[in-house]
């Protein structure tokens, strides 16, 4: 079997009622040099049990962690034992179009010195959400990305030694806008593209919304963001840097309003 270009990596968490829809996702790619690796977050629902039946593909690598230590230290897991180059992160109640592997692989035999790639977003409605690209795609600096020039949930794929020097935090749930950040500054240019990679869920019960009990969360990421960005805010953009500032006093105020 050819070693595979693309590890796409999927972190879950009781998602038995979603997981199948997102490996057929993959299974149906119609290209087929890649390997999913699933990493099961401690799961206590029937994940496992679905799962099997789709182990005979050996392109496909189940690792069930015994206790749940949140969706970072999954996704650094599945990172570090994945055997290609170039990770595609999939959330495991999103899915990918069918053609999404095959658009990623023209995206860097056309461009081979770009590391970090974004491709464009539709809900499961075929709802759009995320900026409009042109089809020529848009080559994005890192001041201008920290500026967010493009706006919405965007599709990465990326070189895994950038993620291996970049890994997502594992001390709370969150956070991988900055790890996209910090991706950047080392990768010097990402590239936007106008073809649609994924379909995202926006039902999920777990997504992160402005709800008591969220706050306390929202002022870590801020806290987190401020903690590893502050010099490249400063040199790109100041106002970035008082607008992170602000949210997260904004949020710790809140969580701890929530909390009297």
């Amino acid at each position: 079997m050819d070693k595979p270009i693309f590890s796409i990596v999927c972190a879950t968490y009781n998602r038995a009622h979603s997981i199948c829809r997102t490996i057929d996702s993959v299974v149906k790619q119609d290209f087929h040099r890649w390997e999913l690796v699933i990493i099961d977050d401690g799961s206590v629902d029937s994940t496992k049990d679905l799962v099997k039946k789709y182990l005979p593909d050996k392109r496909i690598k189940y690792i069930r962690l015994d206790v749940n230590k949140g969706v970072g230290f999954a996704r650094n897991a599945g990172i570090l034992r994945a055997n290609s180059n170039w990770i595609v992160l999939l959330d495991s109640d999103n899915a990918l179009t069918s053609d999404a592997i095959s658009k990623m692989y023209k995206a860097i035999q056309l461009s081979p010195d770009i590391l970090i790639h974004k491709f464009s977003v539709v809900s499961f409605d075929n709802k759009k959400m995320c900026d409009t690209i042109s089809s020529e795609g848009a080559l994005v600096g890192l001041r201008e990305y920290i500026c967010d020039k493009h706006k919405g949930e965007f599709h990465t794929l990326t070189r895994k030694k950038l993620l291996e020097e970049n890994p997502f935090p594992e001390n709370f749930n969150g956070g991988e806008g900055v790890v996209w950040s910090k991706v950047v500054s080392s990768a010097k240019f990402v590239l936007y593209h106008a073809e649609v990679t994924e379909k995202y869920e926006m039902d999920g019960s777990d997504r992160l919304s402005l709800k008591k009990g969220s706050y306390y969360r929202l002022s870590q990421i801020f806290f987190y963001d401020i903690s590893n960005l502050w010099v490249l805010y400063l040199r790109h953009s100041p106002l970035q840097l008082f607008l992170r500032i602000g949210k997260f006093m904004v949020y710790r105020a809140r969580s701890e309003f929530d909390n009297v």
